[in-house]
C-alpha cells in the first residue's frame, strides 16, 4: 500500500519530537554525568565520594535508560520515514541508532549494579574490602567502554544520515553537512579523549544535530521532489 501524504507528514512529525527528546536526553547525560573512579585520588576518596553523591548516580542511571529508548523510538521512526526513499541508508540508520541504544541501556544497567553492590557491602560493612574495590572499579571501566561505543555508533548513525541527504536530497545540504561533521567529530573526540572539554563539545554537536533535523521535519518535512508537467500539443483539425 503506498504511503498517502498524510501519514507521511505524521511520521515525519513524530520523527522529529523524538529527534528533539534525544538531542534533550544528550544535554542531560552531560548534565549528569557522574565520573567517581579517578587517578588522582585514593579509592578510598572515591568510594566517600560515591556514597556521598549515590541519588546523582541513580539519576544519571534513569537518564542513561530513558535515552535508550528515546533512541530506539526515533530509530524506529527513521526507519519508518526514510525507508520509501532509499531503503539502505534507512536501515543503517536505525540500525546503528538501535546499536547506540543497546549500549546505553547497558551502561545505566551498570549504573544500578553499582548501586546495589555499594549497598550490599554497606550492609555487611565491608566497605574497605578488596572485592568492593575490584567490583566498582571494573564496572566503572565497563560502563565507560558502552558509553564511548555507544558515541561511536551515533557518529555512525549521523554519517548515515547525512548520506541519505546528499543522495536523495531530501533533507537540506545544510543539515546533511551538519550531520557528517557530528558524526566524524562526535566518536573522535569522545573516544581520544574522554571526560573532557573536546569530548563535551562532540556531545553538544550531538545535541545540535538533534535539534537542526527534528526542527527541519518537525516544521518543514523533507524535500518534496517537484514533477514538471508535460504538455503535449495537440494538432489542430484541419478541414
Amino acid at each position: 500500500m503506498p504511503v498517502t501524504g498524510q501519514n507521511t507528514r505524521s511520521t515525519e512529525i513524530i520523527t522529529g519530537i523524538f529527534s528533539l527528546f534525544a538531542g534533550l536526553s544528550i544535554i542531560a547525560t552531560i548534565l549528569t554525568r557522574f565520573e567517581f573512579v579517578s587517578f588522582f585520588s585514593s579509592f578510598s576518596e572515591d568510594l566517600e565520594y560515591l556514597t556521598d553523591n549515590i541519588f546523582l548516580l541513580r539519576i544519571n542511571s534513569i537518564i542513561w535508560l530513558v535515552t535508550a529508548l528515546i533512541l530506539t523510538v526515533s530509530a524506529s521512526t527513521f526507519i519508518v520515514l526514510l525507508n520509501p526513499y532509499h531503503r539502505l541508508f534507512s536501515w543503517m540508520t536505525g540500525f546503528f541508532l538501535i546499536l547506540a541504544a543497546a549500549m546505553i541501556c547497558v551502561s545505566g544497567i551498570k549504573g544500578f549494579t553499582i548501586i546495589d553492590i555499594l549497598g550490599n557491602f554497606r550492609d555487611l560493612n565491608l566497605g574497605s574490602s578488596d572485592a568492593l574495590k575490584v567490583s566498582i572499579f571494573s564496572l566503572a571501566r565497563e560502563k565507560d567502554m558502552y558509553i564511548i561505543t555507544s558515541y561511536t555508533l551515533l557518529g555512525l548513525a549521523f554519517i548515515s544520515l547525512a548520506a541519505f541527504t546528499f543522495r536523495t536530497r531530501r533533507l537540506s545540504i545544510f543539515t546533511g553537512s551538519v550531520s557528517l561533521v557530528t558524526g566524524i567529530i562526535l566518536p573522535f573526540f569522545t573516544a581520544l579523549v574522554p571526560e573532557s572539554l573536546p569530548s563535551d563539545i562532540g556531545l553538544v554537536a550531538g545535541f545540535i544535530t538533534f535539534l537542526i533535523i527534528g526542527m527541519r521535519l518537525l516544521f518543514s518535512g523533507l524535500e518534496k521532489k517537484r514533477r514538471n508537467a508535460v504538455y503535449i500539443e495537440k494538432p489542430e483539425n484541419k478541414p
